[in-house]
Formats: structure tokens, C-alpha cells, sequence
């Protein structure tokens, strides 16, 4: 079955919030793509501490956040995201099961991704633009492109 333009431009920003999330957090991106069975955005790390897990969660979030900012509030935009709120939750339950503690993280983890992902919606909208016409962008090239974007703003910041 053919996703609708719709579908995937919602995808492309999906995966763009994720790669732009990642490269402001400070870590590697290695590829990001909305091919139909392949849409995902990827990044490796050695050391898996607190931080981590933190990180991870905060990248899942980062997808969703930019579905929600751009199909709004009160769009079905948690439909896309299910899976990346249960990783997001999973990955926080590696730094601890208690509850309320679980919750403070979660609150944190979403409230950084909103942040970024609203600081860093042109670097979001020109990913996507170029997911959308190339389907697949190495991380190298995504990365560079956003660095770029972010650095042309200069004054915006």
C-alpha cells in the first residue's frame, strides 16, 4: 500500500525531529530515512550510563514533538509515535523503576525535546525537505546541513 503525501511528510518530520534532536545533543547520526520499511534516524554509542538512557529518550521524544508541532496538539500525531514513547519510557526505566522518579525523568526528557525541537524548527523543516525528496540522507550530509542552517542564523539564536 502507497503512504499518502501527507503520510510522508509527516514521516520525514518524524525522522528529521529525531536527527536534529540527536545532532544537538551531541551525538554521532548515521542515517535517517522514510523509505516505507525503513524509516528511522540512527546513532551509536559506546558508554551506556544514566546519560545514555536519557539521551535515548529524549531522541524518541524528539520525533514525536515534531509530528505534534506540525500536525498540532489536537491531531492523532501520538499514532506515528506509540513506539517511540514506549522506547522512550523503556529507556528511562534503565535508570530507575521508581516512580516518581520515572515520571521526573519523563517530564524532563519530553520538556528537552520540546525545546529543541522548537529551537530548531528550520534545521527540522530543511531535513525533512531533503528526506522528502531524497527519501534516504546519510548522517554526515544531515548533520551538515543542520550545522550549517543553525550557524546561518547567527543573531537568531
Amino acid at each position: 500500500m502507497k503512504r499518502s503525501e501527507r503520510q510522508e511528510e509527516r514521516d520525514a518530520y518524524h525522522e528529521a525531529g529525531h536527527a536534529v534532536v540527536t545532532v544537538f545533543l551531541g551525538l554521532r547520526l548515521h542515517a535517517i530515512s522514510i523509505k516505507r520499511d525503513d524509516a528511522h534516524s540512527t546513532h551509536r554509542a559506546t558508554k551506556r550510563d544514566d546519560m545514555y538512557w536519557l539521551r535515548n529518550a529524549t531522541i524518541a521524544y524528539g520525533g514525536a514533538e515534531a509530528e505534534r508541532r506540525l500536525c498540532g496538539p489536537r491531531s492523532r500525531w501520538r499514532a506515528g509515535a506509540g513506539d517511540d514513547l514506549w522506547r522512550a519510557y523503556h529507556a528511562l526505566e534503565e535508570i530507575t523503576v521508581d516512580p516518581p522518579s520515572l515520571r521526573a525523568l519523563q517530564t524532563y526528557a519530553m520538556r528537552q525535546a520540546r525545546l529543541l525541537v522548537e529551537r530548531h524548527w528550520p534545521e527540522i523543516e530543511a531535513l525533512a525537505r531533503l528526506l522528502l525528496e531524497r527519501k534516504t540522507v546519510t548522517g554526515k550530509e544531515a548533520t551538515k546541513l543542520v550545522q550549517e542552517r543553525w550557524g546561518r542564523r547567527g543573531e537568531t539564536r
